[in-house]
């Protein structure tokens, strides 16, 4: 299992809450691909907006996507199976990925850089993300906030949904 987190510069204070149940339930999903509040869209603020970099990495989307919650992923669980491996190999692929449409990585045309084409696949392999919409988007960044909020939830399944 990895628990990979990049909030450091916002929250410095390391784990103070149990990362057990978020941990089950990521090895049950196999996945937890990051997380959404209320506040933010693909469309907006340049974040991952250019839909021909959706139609290269995700040729089924189409123009609604842009109205979709844009994805932060400054903290995401997985482990280790086949969807996640190809997910890792397909992240790593675009966002270095040129051609002549595209001179450099498409990492270099959104705002949000890795966190764009994370957002597309997690949209194209339909992962499972944890979902708040009472908070803002940057405040799914407090890691322990979000996990009191999934320690004392009576069903925390029900903060888990898949996009699409």
């Amino acid at each position: 299992m990895l628990f990979y987190l990049d909030c450091s510069q916002y929250y410095k204070d390391g784990f103070k809450e149990s990362i057990d149940r978020i941990c089950s339930i990521a090895l049950e999903k196999g996945i937890i691909a990051g997380s959404i509040g209320n506040t933010m869209k693909h469309g907006e603020f340049s974040l991952c907006n250019k839909i021909n970099i959706w139609k290269k990495v995700y040729a089924e989307c189409d123009t609604n996507i842009l109205e979709k919650p844009h994805i932060l992923n400054s903290w995401f669980l997985l482990s280790k199976n086949n969807t996640n491996t190809q997910f890792m190999k397909d992240w790593i692929k675009w966002s270095m990925y040129t051609d002549e449409e595209f001179k450099d990585p498409l990492i270099t045309e959104h705002l949000t850089v890795d966190q764009s084409i994370f957002n597309i696949l997690v949209y194209k392999y339909k992962l499972p993300v944890y979902i708040n919409t009472r908070n803002r988007h940057i405040d799914n960044k407090n890691y322990n906030r979000v996990l009191e909020l999934i320690n004392n939830a009576p069903n925390p399944y029900e903060l888990f949904t898949i996009l699409n």
